[in-house]
């Protein structure tokens, strides 16, 4: 649930951020992006929705730990993974300049 509350502020720290901000961790290179604001805002959005959906993985864990669902958070991580990397790539390859 921590990592879930994180992803969210990071969602909020995106919409209110100035500069562009980068989806890949260690990528020296700057981003040119076309528009700014559009950018943070789609990225802002998968961020959000990206906690949400974790969050919500991570739901059976809080609520009993040895729950037969704990199957679902564990089988559903790799599908998220995937989802949220190919949602940033095309939100990156969109704004790209």
């Amino acid at each position: 649930m921590f990592i879930a509350v994180c992803f969210l502020l990071l969602g909020v720290y995106c919409f209110h951020a100035k500069k562009a901000v980068r989806f890949w961790a260690n990528d020296e290179e700057a981003i040119v992006v076309k528009n700014i604001r559009a950018y943070n805002k789609a990225m802002g959005k998968l961020w959000t929705w990206a906690g949400i959906f974790f969050g919500l993985l991570g739901l059976p864990f809080v609520l009993k730990q040895n729950s037969p669902l704990s199957i679902v958070s564990i089988l559903g991580c790799l599908p998220w993974v995937i989802v949220v990397m190919l949602w940033g790539m095309r939100i990156e390859d969109k704004y790209r300049q």
